[in-house]
């Protein structure tokens, strides 16, 4: 009778150790974030030429020239590149909002979803 709590003690005590471990290791992952900016393109950045009045058409005459969509925050100074969910032409040259999380090996933000920035 004695061994038979001894193993259950056991196993519950491992049950316990596992549970906290996975709770460390979760509380510990990368939580989505919001990135607001400008949605520009890789060639242009933070600034587009002086030639091009509309923001909107110069992105979207780049983007379809083969650069990327990035998003361009001039108030920090920053440029994200974004990759993962597809981004709609019609918020080219628009602030957005953007929420996603950091990838530290690809230098980017994976985005999960992307709205017009209303504030």
């Amino acid at each position: 009778m004695f061994r038979l709590r001894e193993i259950s003690f056991t196993r519950h005590s491992v049950l316990l150790a596992l549970i906290l471990v996975a709770s460390a290791v979760l509380s510990g992952a990368p939580k989505n974030k919001q990135y607001r900016g400008v949605l520009s393109d890789q060639l242009c950045g933070l600034e587009h030429p002086e030639l091009m009045q509309d923001a909107r058409e110069c992105t979207l005459g780049c983007v379809r020239g083969g650069s990327r969509y990035v998003l361009a925050n001039r108030n920090e100074g920053v440029v994200y590149d974004l990759f993962g969910k597809t981004i709609p032409d019609e918020l080219a040259g628009q602030q957005v909002v953007i929420t996603g999380r950091w990838n530290k090996r690809r230098r980017a933000v994976r985005v999960y979803a992307i709205a017009p920035d209303n504030e």
